[in-house]
């Protein structure tokens, strides 16, 4: 059961996880405590996955599931307490070998600035790596990247019993 309100429930994590091929590194933008990222690289072949999280409250509590997981999967996890907007996204990337990028934000609450702020963030990710099939996949449409929409993916999350339709865009190299 998710322990904070907005979360992506469990259930759906393979279905997000699913997108694009191999080498996969995902990216949860307001990871909260951190769930996804650890199951990511746990249980759903992820090389790598990296959570930001902008409050400290469910930062610290994604910290205490960090040091308690395994130094095998602490080495393929990082969790960083910084706004998304404020994060340097590809500096983060440096050093990994990944084909497939997964940037997933629940921005369902996030003011409509912020919203346009992140696609201006995700848009030059995109941009940066050209030869890597990167996803991002959003709870509210992002109008900077409607060129890049390719569907939506229904996903279980803790606010309704219905599935709520995300919105996936994608660049690069598409498996």
């Amino acid at each position: 059961m998710p322990r904070t309100y907005g979360e992506v429930c469990p259930s759906s994590f393979s279905d997000l996880l699913a997108l694009g091929g191999d080498n996969k590194v995902l990216i949860d933008c307001g990871s909260g405590h951190g769930s996804l990222v650890k199951a990511a690289v746990e249980q759903f072949g992820c090389i790598f996955a990296i959570g930001i999280e902008k409050y400290k409250e469910p930062a610290a509590i994604a910290d205490k599931m960090f040091t308690s997981s395994s130094r095998d999967l602490q080495a393929k996890m990082r969790f960083l307490l910084e706004d998304v907007n404020d994060s340097d996204i590809p500096q983060h990337l440096q050093g990994l070998s990944f084909s497939t990028l997964i940037l997933f934000c629940n921005n369902l609450a996030f003011h409509d600035g912020t919203v346009h702020r992140s696609s201006i963030a995700f848009k030059e990710v995109m941009a940066r790596f050209p030869d890597k099939s990167v996803f991002v996949v959003s709870t509210r449409p992002m109008k900077l990247l409607e060129s890049h929409f390719i569907r939506t993916l229904p996903l279980k999350m803790s606010w309704s019993e219905d599935l709520h339709d995300v919105f996936v865009y994608a660049s690069g190299m598409i498996n």
